[in-house]
């Protein structure tokens, strides 16, 4: 039988008994600690561990609350016992595994990072894109491409038709102009 612990937990609402069910650790020295139901918290201590402790050692870990307003902090905590040491870090609940299936894919270009704009591959696109036999729509038009529907969210293939869209009618406007002031 494998070996099980009841540990006090402290999370952002609720205090309560669980049942620690496994204890692990990750490449980067993280604490995985396994509750019951499946639930995974990942400890990451601010001052690195030398080994991994042993579910018997485990006493309690959670959020800290602010000694005053007994508001949750940022801060997490993990106690362990023989000798008593309580460690400080950080903690993320990882999910389920069948949460896990359900939750959205990340974007090919997530926020955060500004995307390189290659002025061929836009052309390239919206060439693509008005070669269309009939009028099709951009949702349309990127559902029936596989490569460009890996490669681009709808939103930033809208943002590159509209951007060489206007790029395509500036140049034509700047050719109208300059025929105009010849005659």
């Amino acid at each position: 039988m494998r070996e099980r612990k009841r540990i006090w937990t402290t999370g952002a609402t609720v205090n309560e008994w669980r049942e620690l069910c496994s204890i692990g650790s990750n490449e980067f020295g993280d604490v995985l600690l396994t509750l019951d139901g499946g639930e995974v918290w990942q400890f990451t201590p601010h001052k690195p561990l030398e080994n991994t402790p042993r579910i018997d050692e485990v006493t309690h870990a959670g959020i800290m609350r602010d000694s005053k307003t007994n508001i949750p902090t940022s801060l997490a905590y993990m106690i362990l016992q023989e000798p008593r040491r309580e460690l400080h870090g950080n903690i993320r609940v990882l999910p389920r595994e069948q949460q896990a299936v359900l939750m959205p894919k990340p974007s090919p270009n997530p926020k955060g990072r500004e995307p390189e704009y290659d002025p061929k591959e836009d052309a390239r696109i919206f060439d693509l894109y008005k070669a269309q036999p009939e009028r099709i729509s951009i949702e349309t038009f990127r559902e029936e491409n596989p490569k460009i529907k890996q490669d681009y969210t709808l939103r930033e293939l809208r943002r590159l038709i509209d951007r060489e869209r206007k790029r395509r009618n500036a140049g034509l406007a700047k050719k109208a102009l300059k025929r105009n002031k010849r005659q």
